[in-house]
């Protein structure tokens, strides 16, 4: 071999080896290139469907108002159409603590006098009775209601 074709075959493995390089760059700007455009895809789809889920959202709100402010116009109507009602009058507080300080005046009182002792009456056996005494003052009830709850 001489030195012109060992020359030749340098140059061409040199041209080789350059297209190569090249190719391989442009296989990896094509692989960059196709996962930034589909990264750009999903962003977008992303942000379009964001966009989506608040027009529904702004739609559903505005429908709710709308829905709001003809319930709340139907309520006007029947307040208005409602006969005024008395407004009841509240007792004065000064009044309330004398009504709370007569009655327990009232319930000293009652608990200072000494109870006479109910006298034992027979109890009479009537099948409706369910086995309760079927003759007994209306003190006794009272007390009898007291004493068992």
């Amino acid at each position: 071999m001489s030195t012109e074709e060992s020359v030749t075959i340098n140059k061409t493995t040199d041209r080789q080896s350059h297209l190569r390089s090249l190719k391989d760059r442009l296989e990896k700007y094509k692989t960059k290139n196709k996962e930034i455009t589909q990264k750009e895809a999903e962003e977008e789809a992303r942000l379009l469907e964001k966009e989506r889920i608040r027009r529904q959202e702004e739609e559903r709100l505005e429908a709710e108002r709308r829905i709001l402010l003809e319930e709340l116009k139907k309520a006007e109507i029947q307040k208005a159409m409602l006969p005024t009602i008395p407004q009841v009058i509240q007792p004065q507080s000064q009044t309330v603590l004398q009504l709370q300080l007569e009655l327990q005046q009232q319930l000293q009182r009652q608990q200072q006098q000494p109870q006479p002792q109910p006298q034992q009456q027979t109890m009479l056996t009537n099948p409706l009775s369910f086995g309760y005494p079927t003759t007994i003052t209306e003190k006794e009830a009272i007390n009898w209601l007291k004493n068992s709850f």
